[in-house]
């Protein structure tokens, strides 16, 4: 959230600054959780399948750190 809407995050400017933003429902944790803990596993970090669009449902996968690689 911070690095897509705070202009002082030091990597504002690859996201937020490029217009990568995080969809309004998500802006509710409760609504993300719904979205997507139900494939969530240990070790996994939140990935963008399209890195020119933001975080959303539809455009958001679980995946390792270690080349990103989708689970």
């Amino acid at each position: 959230m911070e690095r897509c809407n705070d202009p002082s995050n030091k990597d504002f400017k690859n996201y937020g600054g490029r217009g990568i933003k995080v969809s309004k429902r998500w802006h509710d944790v409760r609504l993300f959780v719904e979205d997507m803990y139900p494939s969530f596993k240990e070790g996994l970090s939140i990935d963008r399948k399209n890195n020119n669009r933001g975080y959303s449902k539809g455009n958001c996968r679980w995946a390792t750190e270690i080349g990103r690689a989708h689970v």
